[in-house]
């Protein structure tokens, strides 16, 4: 029960930072900087979180199989790379705001 409600919070933390994320992006210097140096600072950012928090915890351990290797290039080039340019493209856009991505979303048909 512990773990599926720790994995409930980190979903909900998950949440939380996508919301941060888009509201630092909407409301500094970032609104009117392009997509693609957004995402660079996106992804730098973080690589290095990442890289550090793998060392405090002793997380440095990578067993390259062909499966790892296809995981990761899904994971940089279509999560990590494609779906942040366009969500960051799609701030850019004046007069859209995140309520009408989700109103649209919402009455599109299955």
């Amino acid at each position: 029960m512990a773990d599926m409600l720790w994995g409930d919070f980190l979903g909900l933390l998950a949440g939380v930072a996508w919301a941060a994320t888009t509201l630092v992006v909407r409301t500094t210097t970032l609104a009117r900087a392009p997509a693609t140096q957004t995402l660079m600072y996106q992804l730098v950012a973080a690589a290095v979180l990442l890289l550090m928090a793998s060392l405090v915890t002793g997380q440095t351990h990578f067993n390259p199989t062909p499966q790892v290797w296809l995981s990761l290039a899904f994971h940089s080039l279509v999560v990590s790379f494609a779906s942040f340019l366009a969500w960051f493209w799609l701030l850019t856009l004046p007069g859209l705001t995140t309520g009408r991505f989700l109103v649209y979303d919402a009455h599109v048909p299955a």
